[in-house]
């Protein structure tokens, strides 16, 4: 069982936040989203995020304090999420005891499939899609449509059928829980995948956020005796005043 920090308020709290605000995602979607963002190369803004949530229009909030109390806990999850050990520890995601009938399977299968699909958006939103995604991670993502295939036609079958006995209920259980299975390895397993390219990404985003003060320090005005606003302790005119 995952341990959620104090200043989150608890996946049922938030899944009822989702739902007054007008949210399309359930609790477990959005665990798959934020898991999609965080495994991503590419940093995910909160400008970027929140639409994907409450949509273009935006979320329908009662109160400021509504809306503060919502955003909080995203954020909170967020941070949450992104200090998983990812080498060490399963994938943190909502629990639920699921009733054992033709309810509660559907129930489970919706939720499995709410957080498949909604970490592709998380990764089409730092970046990765179907096209850029790396050729040793293809396999991991077309185990995790295969097994929204498999759960898509069981709940298909299920709302087609008619109410399942108690050794029934079981066998789909476990055929729904091996295909959670199926899509939690392979989130992982990309997760961990795209680990070095995130760390070349933030790479960058420093390296281009350095040059960036180092031209704004050099293009404020400096006398040719000066000290160097790189930081070399040389005068300005033997350091960087030699290109400028």
């Amino acid at each position: 069982m995952n341990i959620l920090p104090p200043d989150y308020c608890g996946d049922d709290t938030m899944e009822g936040y989702l739902d007054k605000a007008g949210s399309r995602l359930s609790i477990f979607g959005l665990y798959g989203l934020l898991f999609g963002c965080l495994a991503a190369p590419r940093l995910v803004m909160p400008s970027t995020l929140m639409p994907e949530i409450f949509g273009k229009e935006g979320a329908n909030f009662e109160t400021m304090e509504q809306a503060q109390e919502t955003m909080g806990n995203i954020m909170a999850l967020w941070n949450y999420l992104n200090g998983w050990d990812s080498d060490n520890k399963g994938l943190p995601f909502p629990g639920y005891d699921y009733p054992q009938n033709r309810e509660g399977a559907l129930q489970r299968i919706a939720a499995s499939l709410h957080l498949a699909d909604s970490f592709f958006e998380g990764l089409a939103l730092g970046g990765i899609n179907s096209e850029t995604i790396p050729e040793g991670l293809k396999e991991a993502a077309g185990k995790i449509e295969k097994a929204g295939d498999l759960l898509y036609e069981e709940a298909r079958l299920l709302e087609e059928g008619k109410e399942l006995g108690s050794g029934d209920a079981a066998e789909v259980m476990k055929a729904v829980e091996h295909c959670e299975r199926v899509i939690d390895s392979c989130i992982m397993k990309i997760h961990n995948g795209l680990k070095e390219e995130r760390m070349r990404a933030v790479q960058d985003l420093r390296a281009v956020a350095a040059a960036q003060g180092l031209r704004r320090r050099a293009s404020s005005k400096v006398g040719r005796n000066d000290p160097c606003p790189c930081g070399s302790g040389k005068k300005y005119k033997r350091c960087c005043g030699l290109i400028h």
